[in-house]
């Protein structure tokens, strides 16, 4: 069976854990909706990112939280891809 566009692989659902877990570490995260406008989304987007629900996380939009909770998206990628393997 073909994989639709929006089901999430493991590499997704590793990669957003990774994220969300630094952005509940941060000492004040930001609101699900303040996060949606630092990275140019609804709030809905950011909380099916969170939840692994719907479309899966864009690049773009992947970059942008990393960049909003100040780490590197290039080595959480590279985390994300040594845990799935």
């Amino acid at each position: 069976m073909p994989r639709t566009t929006n089901e999430w692989t493991s590499l997704d659902r590793t990669l957003m854990d990774l994220v969300m877990r630094q952005w509940n570490a941060m000492d004040d995260p930001p609101s699900i909706r303040a996060m949606a406008r630092k990275i140019g989304v609804s709030a809905p987007r950011v909380m099916d990112l969170r939840d692994h629900r719907n479309g899966r996380p864009l690049v773009d939009e992947f970059c942008a939280i990393c960049e909003t909770i100040g780490i590197d998206a290039a080595h959480t990628l590279r985390t994300a891809l040594d845990d799935t393997k």
